[in-house]
């Protein structure tokens, strides 16, 4: 058997920041429309997420969410009962979760004077219900905060337990130093048959096992420290701080960029179609096929078997010297938009999110907006999302630098007002800033890498972006952002990994 403990120091959370994130999430619970037909998002109906009896939030109401199906499986239920609420005095919750193979339990007991929150109660499990050594996939947890009333220093406690071991933590007052005084004890061993075993190992790994749990305590209370007294004078409700990173580039011409953008229509418009199909490397492909119309006339339609996960059907509206407009749809309805090039000034509009019940709440929308012509002079290319936690919006502007480009990568996240408390606190911990200036240094990186095959022919690099979207799957993944993966240096100038 191995024990393991360590004591912090901590800085105390402001008095009043449970309740200012707390209160809410439970004002937005309580404004749900939600009855025996199913959860009510503006003018559409969600039947999956339902009250089942009862009045909404009355003592003895029991709801019952059936989560969005899972490729090759469903999506799994939970069920939720309300035991009381009152937030003058209780609340008390108790759900269920099942999904193939899994299962949880949990509850949640708040109790509250003058709406402000005393104590915290958490319980439950998780058990395998399928599969090999159910007996070892198995666990369950507890916990329990006591906030006080003010001015007094609260407590808190947590345990884990699983067959091979035991975690507890807690925090407790350190008397008049209004400092948290924090202690984590793991406690793990084998059971039955792989105890011997167990025991070798632990025994041997005894001093790494130490020195990790120690350093992982020691980090947490770090970022705790160094993070909660400046949430004292936060305003939990301010804009969001946006995220900005510089990264410096190879630039490109005007004439560079006019060739390539030239470049993109030749390639489209001489694309050749044979008894429908697209006519590729002497015979035809069936992955590009045209529908009905003649190729780029106004109402040609065009199915794109490889361009994403499902097929894709494009429709042109509009091609001319001035103006292109497609709109596309995927075959299962889960993404529709257009694209507009007009005069240099691309513009593209999309929806994407699961089809049937649950897409009025999981529907995002986008759109971005680029001026090809003025990027280099410092025209923004801006991107915003919306879903249903909130938008984020995203702008990359551009100057010249020493050898280049400084491009200017700025990132904005506004979530909805009732999740905002909750997303200032948790955001507070979490280095966004560094994560996201490494992705753009990784963007940065790959264009420069692409390139370097494409600075002397802008004409073919745009023909091989074109043969990248419509056969090899480019469209697939297409943020503007993520890390870099080992085989970037295969895709074509503009692209992102096929």
């Amino acid at each position: 058997m191995v024990r393991l403990r360590r004591g912090v120091r901590l800085s105390p959370l402001p008095e009043r920041l449970p309740d200012e994130v707390v209160r809410p999430l439970l004002d937005a619970v309580e404004g749900l429309a939600i009855g025996g037909d199913g959860l009510h998002v503006g003018d559409a109906v969600i039947p999956r997420a339902r009250l089942v009896q009862g009045r909404h939030l009355a003592a003895g109401s029991r709801y019952r969410v059936e989560l969005p199906e899972r490729e090759g499986g469903d999506g799994g239920v939970v069920e939720i009962t309300v035991g009381s609420w009152d937030r003058a005095r209780r609340i008390r919750l108790d759900g269920t979760f099942e999904l193939d193979g899994h299962a949880a339990t949990s509850s949640l007991e708040a109790d509250l004077t003058g709406r402000r929150i005393r104590t915290v109660r958490v319980a439950g499990g998780y058990r395998a219900t399928k599969g090999r050594l159910r007996s070892l996939r198995r666990a369950s947890w507890e916990g329990e905060a006591t906030l006080g009333a003010r001015g007094e220093m609260p407590e808190l406690s947590a345990r884990v337990r699983h067959r091979f071991g035991v975690v507890t933590a807690g925090v407790e007052g350190d008397g008049g130093r209004r400092r948290w005084k924090g202690r984590v004890v793991a406690r793990g061993s084998g059971r039955g048959v792989l105890r011997p075993f167990a025991a070798v190992g632990l025994l041997v790994a005894r001093r790494r096992l130490r020195s990790g749990f120690a350093e992982a305590v020691d980090d947490f209370a770090t970022r705790w420290n160094e993070t909660v007294p400046g949430l004292a004078e936060r305003d939990l409700h301010a804009p969001a701080v946006p995220l900005r990173h510089e990264v410096a580039v190879r630039g490109v011409s005007r004439e560079w960029a006019d060739a390539f953008v030239a470049g993109l229509r030749a390639a489209v418009e001489r694309l050749e179609f044979k008894r429908g199909r697209l006519v590729r490397d002497g015979g035809t492909s069936d992955d590009v096929r045209l529908l009905a119309g003649k190729h780029l006339a106004s109402g040609a339609r065009y199915r794109l078997a490889t361009v994403h996960e499902n097929p894709v059907e494009a429709t042109v509206t509009a091609w001319d010297t001035g103006r292109a407009r497609v709109e596309f749809r995927t075959d299962d309805g889960r993404a529709t938009g257009w694209f507009e090039l007009r005069d240099g000034k691309l513009r593209v509009e999309w929806r994407s999110g699961p089809a049937g019940d649950w897409a009025e709440l999981a529907d995002v929308t986008g759109e971005l907006d680029a001026d090809l012509h003025g990027w280099a002079s410092g025209a923004p290319v801006v991107r915003t999302v919306t879903h249903a936690f909130g938008t984020e919006t995203l702008s990359l502007s551009c100057a010249p630098g020493e050898a280049g480009w400084t491009v200017a990568f700025t990132e904005t996240q506004e979530p909805r007002d009732w999740l905002h408390p909750l997303y200032t606190v948790a955001t507070a911990f979490i280095p966004l800033g560094d994560t996201f200036a490494e992705s753009v240094e990784a963007a940065g990186e790959r264009w420069d890498g692409a390139l370097d095959e494409a600075a002397d022919d802008p004409a073919g690099a745009a023909a091989r972006l074109v043969d990248a979207v419509l056969l090899h799957g480019l469209l697939e993944d297409f943020p503007l952002l993520r890390a870099a993966r080992e085989h970037d240096e295969k895709v074509p100038l503009g692209g992102m990994d096929p």
